[in-house]
């Protein structure tokens, strides 16, 4: 009987269901996080080893040893019980957690230094949405031409839908905060002033 899903990490989640994928290392499952889910989950490998012996322990997971160059890897697959538990969990409703983000942070105290400041930093975030629209369009493309079979494909492209519309709507953010912030600097220009009262 799988433990309690209130008892557990989100981190024995990820673990969990990186290993419904196929058996990996504690590196290919950091690996393939970093490949896959990373715009919306993270994961260290200091938070991966720790849950993957513990998982062991709890018989969530198996280990077996392999010879790879010379080294020793230890491969994790996922066991009937691990099923249940991240089964138990998918059904259970998320928890909200407050977001934290350092660019809105730094622009609600944004008087106290030029606009133009300001506005760089916007800039800077509206490039990077840039990358990040025609990166989850490669993506996209990339689920279509290897998974085309594949029964995750669906629930994968609601992911990266979710995250393809995000960007869309930070860039169209990014570009209002923009205007308004030139037009902060073009009306403290002539005073010469740092944006202060």
């Amino acid at each position: 009987m799988a433990v309690a899903t209130r008892d557990r990490s989100t981190t024995d989640y990820a673990v969990l269901g990186m290993l419904t994928l196929r058996p990996m290392s504690g590196y290919d499952i950091r690996a393939t996080i970093a490949e896959s889910v990373a715009y919306f989950w993270t994961e260290s490998y200091g938070q991966i080893y720790p849950t993957l012996k513990r998982l062991t322990k709890e018989r969530l997971v198996t280990r077996r040893s392999e010879r790879s160059g010379g080294r020793e890897r230890h491969i994790y697959a996922i066991t009937a019980e691990g099923r249940e538990a991240l089964a138990e969990w998918i059904v259970r409703p998320a928890q909200p957690r407050p977001p934290r983000n350092e660019l809105l942070f730094k622009l609600f105290f944004a008087r106290h230094v030029p606009p133009a400041e300001a506005a760089a930093q916007v800039e800077r975030f509206r490039a990077e949405q840039e990358r990040a629209v025609a990166r989850f369009r490669a993506v996209e493309q990339e689920l279509y031409d290897r998974h085309a079979n594949n029964p995750d494909l669906a629930y994968w492209l609601i992911t990266l839908r979710y995250g393809q519309l995000e960007a869309e709507a930070l860039l169209r953010w990014s570009a209002e905060a923009g205007e308004i912030l030139q037009e902060l600097n073009a009306a403290a220009a002539p005073r010469g002033t740092r944006g202060e009262k």
